[in-house]
């Protein structure tokens, strides 16, 4: 084990040498650079990408000049405004700048309509990896279909009285039944966000998100939006990739597990919106390993998906005074959750002041982050590290 950690840090020492020589240069005319041995970026590189069932707009930094926040809400902000979508919602995804991380890719990809989806690629200061590769993922991710999640909708059961019809499903499983013609509240799904943090020797944490929007409700005063995952199993995730899984096949990672999981979603950051939190699922403890079925929603409207619970726990913590839910996971070492990939899921509705919300203005809707902390102990060499790696964004809104 000794020469194996030995081993280790020479790789990491090694690759970082080649990483400074292996980040390619980008044309804005025919794309990515191949070869690692091209100068390394000093600018930011933007492009706009125009195929037939969508627009995307590419952003690549490097781990020598990463990419601020800033840097993508300027660019970002004025090139969704610029299209001409049939859609009253403008979103993006503001990415955190998460401690310790470095943002080297982000794009979206905007539908006719104005869905979206998005991607950020992060890494750490240990990153030894080819830089060149991400680049070529994530342009092919841009060029590559949208994928969207249903709108939650209703349809008329056997046995409604004539004249009615079923508008909603409650969260009991009930029918809500009201007068035929009347518009039926549904959640309208804006697209999926993918965040990502590589950082060997510990491991990756991946996040994918939907974000929805309750239409055709009975309240006109609010506007309701939703964090959850996919109705049908696309992969929305928190997940965790732990270096112990990895590191048969990558030795740029080591003996790393999970130790602990912390969700956040955090929907108080413009006061003045008068945000209130709703519900949230899961709602109560649930001890593991086990996975189970929530349904979160408003007005009846409901939305499935599906949690796993790893051993030992999975706890939530709420504070409506501060609009703010915590989902802390507590993981057993020696467990198989612990040592190999793992994925879960958890989401919260909040409503907001629709006059405030609706004064053509960016808004910040809500925060949402992922922190995994991993641990690594080998007693007999008197060896012990922790280290916590995290992903998170802001979702932007402008109405109008």
């Amino acid at each position: 084990m000794r020469h194996g950690i030995v081993w280790f840090v020479i790789g990491v020492l090694v690759g970082s040498l080649f990483l400074v020589s292996g980040t390619p240069t980008l044309d804005t005319r025919s794309g990515i650079s191949e070869g690692n041995n091209i100068p390394a970026i000093k600018e930011i590189q933007f492009r706009k990408i125009v195929l037939p069932n969508h627009t995307a707009f590419v952003i690549f930094g490097s781990p020598e000049r990463p990419l601020a926040p800033e840097d993508i809400a300027n660019r970002i902000q004025k090139a969704i405004e610029s299209l001409p979508t049939s859609g009253r919602y403008k979103v993006y995804a503001l990415p955190l700048e998460v401690p310790g991380t470095k943002i080297v890719g982000y794009s979206i990809k905007v539908s006719p309509e104005g869905r979206v989806n998005i991607k950020i690629q992060r890494i750490t200061e240990d990153y030894s990896g080819d830089i060149a590769k991400l680049y070529q993922e994530l342009e092919m991710w841009a060029r590559s279909p949208m994928t969207f999640g249903n709108d939650i909708r209703t349809f008329k059961e056997a046995g409604i009285p004539e004249n009615m019809e079923a508008k909603a499903t409650a969260i009991t499983g009930k029918d809500i039944i009201m007068p035929t013609g009347t518009s039926e509240p549904y959640w309208y799904d804006f697209g999926p966000i993918e965040d990502e943090t590589l950082s060997p020797p510990a491991g990756n944490v991946y996040v994918k998100v939907h974000y929805r929007a309750l239409k055709n409700d009975p309240d006109p005063s609010r506007e309701y939006f939703m964090v959850s995952g996919a109705v049908s199993s696309d992969g929305a995730y928190f997940k965790s990739e732990q270096g112990y899984s990895l590191y048969p096949l990558n030795p740029d990672y080591c003996c790393y597990r999970t130790k602990k999981g912390v969700i956040t979603q955090y929907w108080n950051l413009e006061p003045s919106l008068n945000p209130q939190l709703g519900e949230i699922a899961p709602g109560s403890t649930q001890y593991g390993y086990k996975s189970i079925q929530v349904q979160l929603g408003a007005y009846g409207v409901g939305v499935s998906f599906n949690v796993e619970v790893p051993k030992y726990k999975m706890v939530p913590v709420s504070d409506s005074s501060q609009e703010l839910v915590k989902w802390y996971l507590y993981f057993d070492p020696n467990s198989d959750n612990a040592k190999y990939t793992f994925s879960t899921m958890a989401g919260s509705v909040a409503s907001f002041d629709e006059l405030a919300l609706h004064d053509g203005n960016w808004h910040k809707i809500v925060q949402v982050q992922y922190d995994v902390t991993f641990e690594a102990s080998i007693p007999d060499y008197w060896y012990f590290d922790s280290k916590t790696v995290s992903v998170g964004w802001i979702w932007m809104i402008k109405v109008g």
